[in-house]
């Protein structure tokens, strides 16, 4: 796998470019909390989970999605490769 983010960019910087890409309000309530050890920027309460952490486990998502985020994105690296 290839890791497709510079080096630079902070987890913030690529919230805001996901929020710009979907096309959501910037001036959203964003709140940060940590699940698991990861993480994870929820925009608007639940409309948006983002987490950009590395080493993304089947145990966090399936804490995340108790929390029902409307959506979820997450970094392509961070998942581990599917058989």
């Amino acid at each position: 796998m290839v890791n497709n983010i510079r080096e630079d960019r902070t987890p913030e910087d690529l919230l805001f470019q996901v929020l710009l890409d979907w096309g959501v309000d910037l001036a959203l309530p964003i709140a940060k909390e940590t699940i698991a050890g990861k993480t994870v920027y929820f925009v608007d309460g639940n409309a948006l989970a983002a987490c950009f952490d590395e080493g993304v486990s089947e145990e966090f998502v399936k804490l995340l999605a108790k929390r029902e985020p409307l959506r979820a994105v997450f970094r392509d690296a961070a998942l581990p490769p599917t058989a």
